[in-house]
Order: structure tokens, then C-alpha cells, then sequence
């Protein structure tokens, strides 16, 4: 089955994380949110295979032909599936849930979403997939590529992430944490002119042919020419135990350790705070200096292996002190697994002297680091350079994850933007210019009209300097923005605009 990943940044100190997923109660209370799909892949209607699988007070599917939310049952299971080396499935008679429906089935492309936690859409591209429903606490056994009997075995798929809550709205991601299969895109609307896009922006071909050109021999092996799928490294046997890259991190977490048994690693996680902590009898122990909740220490257990690193898993996903009301363990877990498969912690950096994990021009610059998750963020493949390319992808916001307080609508767009005339480059080449300017107490970005949408400046080299919502035609600066020549996106429910702007010493 593959491993439920995180789909919220941890923003609250009173949240708790559990095994990498972020707990929430499901309220009927809410609006459903309808998810509509455009077909852009190589896949006609009748060759898309949609799935909604969740949890409301147990686990759920949601017929896509009709709407209705219905109790998962082992009385679902009556599809005979692949038998593939003998493996008859957990019912030990092929038969497998009946969750799947055509797109071309599915009245107006749309499915209403309620208000729903853990949830998950899957796309089978030419075929259904094949689930088997344990009942309503039992949950259900989905796709587990690392085995070679799964009745799934060739089978293309894709998947969307989201929960729907009644207070907070909705969080929702496409990820690659465990693979790329087919372009993706999803735009979520909301209340106020929210509308927000995460994605691919160029189409299959394009992505193999850039991964086949540009990615180092270390990671070459993660794509299978034969199918086309691109697999995280950890699903890979060279990054698996015993592997030729097992210890592919190894030296650096060796260091990390070495240095920090007498030295004083301070890190700014943001809105949890400063940590600052020492290696302590093989343990790294954080005591966190400005942010104030409970016992204030986060604890890693003892030195992460390669694995641990890639999937955010073991000492990297544990719950050491297991304190009531507090999980700081996982926070701190959370912020070092980035750092390290980013490679953002500077081991050049002094004793004591504070590192901002968050400026993502630092990323992925000395090895060793994921360079599958690099890949993803490229601004000539994913949209505004936002993706899951691994767990802890969405500390600082940088996973594909869109939260929208009051959600309205959502698209689900496969096959990616590549060919959508609305779509990152083509949207932005026909698009009119829109005159910006600097106020003149600098504090400002001030657009020729009273403008509204999302606004991402980045400098040249395509590093993200500022994410904010423009009301009105102005968006605070707050002092994140010096002097020099940027390129901007403006983001608006009717429009993109796009364009350069100078500010002068």
C-alpha cells in the first residue's frame, strides 16, 4: 500500500503529526467541494478510471457515477482482477472492489467531494485498479508496486491528495513522493477570487527526454524506460538496503553528527520557532528558544539511514518522548529530513550562529541531495516550481499543496497544463502587460489597476523571493525584497499577467 504522505505544512504547534499525516475529524457541516476533470492525456474518456476512497467516521468511497458516500464492505469486492504468480489477493479468490467508473460515465466530469479526511483520488489510465475493501474499520489494501504479484503490476495511475474539513477548508496536493506516472495539473477556486494552480506544465515526452538529459548516472536508474514511470529513489534497489547507493547520505549525516557532539546547530523553522541542539549520547536533542509550548525539546533518536532520509520515516517519524498534547519531536524531524535531502544544512556555518533552512536558493546545490525532489522543481516542469518530490516536501511551502479556506470548485487536469491554452507559458505569452511599480516608501508593489490574485516574484536565476495575495493592486513587501531585477506572475481569477520589475538601489 503506498504510505499516506503529509499534505498540510505543520503551521500550528498545537497540531499533532502522526506517522506522517496530518489528523483531522471529518464534519459534515461543509459545502461538498465538486472536482471536475479535463482530459488532456494520450487516454480517451472510456480509458480514464476514476476512485474516491476516504474516511467519514471510518472508511468510505464515493460512487463518481452518482455522488453517494457509501461505507467501504467486503460485499464490494466483485471485480475479478489480474491473478499475477498465484496472488488471488487478500480474498484469496481474485475478486476486488468495484470503486472504479469510466470518465465517461461520470455525469459532467464531476465529482462532489464532501467533507472528508484522508482522502484520495485515484486515476487508472487504461484500466481500473484493483482494491480490496476490509470494511468500514478495516480500511482497504491499495497499490503496492514493490510487490511483483500486486494485481496492479503495469498498470498507469496517478492519485490526488486531499482532506475537506469543516473549520480549516481544504488541502489538497498531486505528488510525486512515491512516483510520476503522467502529467498532472490541479487548480483549486475559492471565495474572495481565490484560485490558485500546481502542476506540470509540459507533457510526458517532454518530462522523460529532460530527465533523460540532465539527471546525474546515480539517479538514472529511478526512471523505467520500458513504462515510463519515474520512481522516487527509495523505491529503487539502489537506494534500498544493501543497494549500491544505501548510504548515499550517509557521510553527511555522519558529519552533521561529528560536528554537532561539540557544537551548536541553530536552525529558524519559521512559525515553530528557533531550535538550537547537540548531539547527546547519540541522540540529537533541540531546545526550542523563541516559540514557547510545552517541554520545548524535539529529539532525534539516533543517526538517520539513507532510507529514513528519502521517506521521512523511522527516527525521522517518531513520536521519542511521547508526551501528551505535543508531538516536538516530529517537528523537529520534519524540518531536519528537508534540510538534509535539500541539502540546506551548512556544516561551514559557525557554532551557534542561526540557519534559515527557508531561502530555497540554497537548495540542492552541493551533493549529496535528492535529486529526484530537485527535478521536480524545476520551473521549466512543475508550475510556479511547486511539487511533492518527497514527505517533507511542504516544510516552507514548497510541495504542491493548495489550501484554500473556503473551497468553491477544484479541476483536476490530466495530462498536465502542456496543452491547455490557459495555461502557465502559453496563458502568460498572449497575455497583455500590467505596468507595476514600487511605492514610494518601498513598502510596497502597486499595479497600474486595482488588481487581486496570488503574486510570486523570483529572481533570475528562478529562485522564489515572495508569495503573497495582491488586494486592491498592492501587496505588502515587509522588508522581504531588496534591490534588483525580478520576474513577476500575477495570478487573478479572470487573468495572468507576467513581467519583469527593477527596483534601483
Amino acid at each position: 500500500m503506498i504510505k499516506r504522505k503529509l499534505i498540510r505544512q505543520f503551521t500550528s504547534l498545537g497540531a499533532v503529526l502522526c506517522g506522517g499525516m496530518l489528523l483531522m475529524s471529518a464534519s459534515p457541516a461543509m459545502a461538498d467541494v465538486p472536482f471536475t476533470f479535463v482530459n488532456r492525456s494520450t487516454y480517451s474518456d472510456d480509458q480514464v478510471y476514476i476512485a474516491v476512497i476516504g474516511e467519514i467516521n471510518g472508511h468510505v468511497w464515493i460512487d463518481p457515477s452518482t455522488g453517494s458516500v457509501r461505507e467501504m464492505s467486503v460485499s464490494d469486492n466483485s471485480v475479478a482482477g489480474p491473478v499475477i504468480g498465484g496472488n488471488k489477493g487478500p480474498g484469496n479468490n481474485g475478486m476486488y472492489a468495484k470503486c472504479f467508473v469510466q470518465l465517461s460515465k461520470i455525469p459532467n466530469k464531476t465529482v462532489n467531494v464532501p467533507t472528508i479526511a484522508g482522502s484520495r483520488i485515484y486515476i487508472g489510465f487504461g484500466s481500473p485498479l484493483y482494491f480490496y475493501f476490509f470494511g468500514r474499520s478495516g480500511g482497504y489494501a491499495a497499490p503496492n508496486m514493490a510487490n511483483p504479484t500486486d494485481p496492479n503490476q503495469g498498470i498507469r495511475f496517478e492519485l490526488i491528495e486531499l482532506t475537506n474539513t469543516a473549520q480549516n477548508g481544504i488541502w489538497v496536493n498531486t505528488t510525486r513522493v512515491d512516483a510520476y506516472q503522467h502529467p498532472m495539473g490541479l487548480e483549486v477556486r475559492g471565495a474572495g477570487g481565490f484560485s490558485v494552480k500546481t502542476g506540470e506544465i509540459i507533457g510526458h515526452e517532454a518530462i522523460l527526454k529532460l530527465w533523460k538529459d540532465s539527471v546525474s548516472a546515480t539517479f538514472q536508474g529511478c526512471l523505467n524506460s520500458a513504462t515510463g514511470v519515474i520512481s522516487a529513489p527509495s523505491k529503487t534497489t539502489p537506494f534500498q538496503e544493501h543497494g549500491s547507493q544505501e548510504n548515499f547520505f550517509k557521510a553527511y549525516i555522519d558529519a552533521i553528527w561529528s560536528k554537532y557532539a561539540t557544537q551548536d546547530l541553530v536552525f529558524n523553522s519559521g512559525n515553530a520557532g528557533v531550535w538550537s541542539g547537540r548531539v547527546i549520547g547519540g541522540r540529537f536533542v533541540f531546545h526550542n528558544l523563541t516559540v514557547h509550548f510545552g517541554n520545548d525539546t524535539g529529539i532525534i533518536s539516533a543517526r538517520p539511514s539513507t532510507q529514513e532520509v528519502l521517506e521521512g520515516k523511522g527516527v525521522l517519524a517518531e513520536d521519542v518522548q511521547k508526551l501528551p498534547n505535543q508531538q516536538l519531536d516530529k517537528v523537529v524531524q520534519a524540518q531536519f529530513c528537508a534540510a538534509v535531502n535539500r541539502h540546506a544544512l551548512d556544516l561551514d556555518a559557525a557554532s551557534g550562529v542561526v540557519q534559515d533552512w527557508s531561502d530555497s536558493s540554497k537548495y540542492y546545490k552541493t551533493m549529496p541531495y535528492n535529486e529526484y525532489a530537485k527535478f521536480w522543481h524545476r520551473g521549466d516542469i512543475s508550475w510556479l516550481r511547486h511539487s511533492y518530490g518527497f514527505c517533507y516536501d511542504d516544510v516552507f511551502e514548497y510541495s504542491s499543496t493548495i489550501h484554500a479556506q473556503t473551497p468553491l470548485a477544484a479541476t483536476v487536469t490530466l495530462g498536465g497544463f502542456a496543452s491547455d491554452p490557459s495555461s502557465a507559458v502559453e496563458r502568460c505569452g498572449m497575455a497583455p502587460s500590467l505596468e507595476m511599480r514600487v511605492s514610494a516608501d518601498r513598502n510596497q508593489l502597486v499595479f497600474g489597476s486595482s488588481q487581486q490574485g496570488n503574486l510570486s516574484l523570483t529572481d533570475l536565476q528562478g529562485h522564489r523571493v515572495l508569495e503573497a495575495r495582491v488586494t486592491d493592486g498592492r501587496v505588502d513587501l515587509g522588508g522581504r525584497v531588496g534591490h534588483g531585477e525580478y520576474l513577476w506572475v500575477l495570478n487573478s481569477s479572470s487573468n495572468l499577467w507576467k513581467g519583469k520589475l527593477l527596483i534601483a538601489p
